[in-house]
């Protein structure tokens, strides 16, 4: 796949300014923000590579970014319903083990 100069251009500034929208969105958490900017970047090199003049234009790239961003934190509310349910459905099923301290050992109990 051989993208054209202009989009490596256009990239090596978007994705700076990218990255720091991400990164404060989401309160500092690096490995998040990367994430979220390679799935902007990888919208936009298929809308670029279809033909859409629109897609090398800093606007609609921040309009991706804010897309995938929602669409994290959408992911994560999921995930958390689903937690959630599956501790009401069954709390007694989730065994939490300790470490007896006095147990020179330190087995598990």
């Amino acid at each position: 796949m051989c993208l054209s100069p202009t989009f490596a251009e256009f990239y090596d500034q978007a994705a700076r300014e990218v990255f720091r929208y991400l990164a404060r969105a989401l309160l500092g958490d690096r490995a998040a923000a990367e994430d979220l900017t390679q799935e902007t970047f990888a919208a936009v090199a298929i809308a670029a590579r279809t033909g859409r003049p629109e897609a090398l234009t800093m606007p609609w790239v921040m309009g991706v970014a804010r897309h995938k961003l929602i669409d994290h934190y959408r992911r994560a509310a999921r995930d958390e319903r689903r937690l959630a349910l599956a501790w009401a459905r069954s709390p007694e099923s989730v065994e939490l083990e300790v470490v007896d301290s006095a147990d020179p050992a330190g087995s598990w109990r």
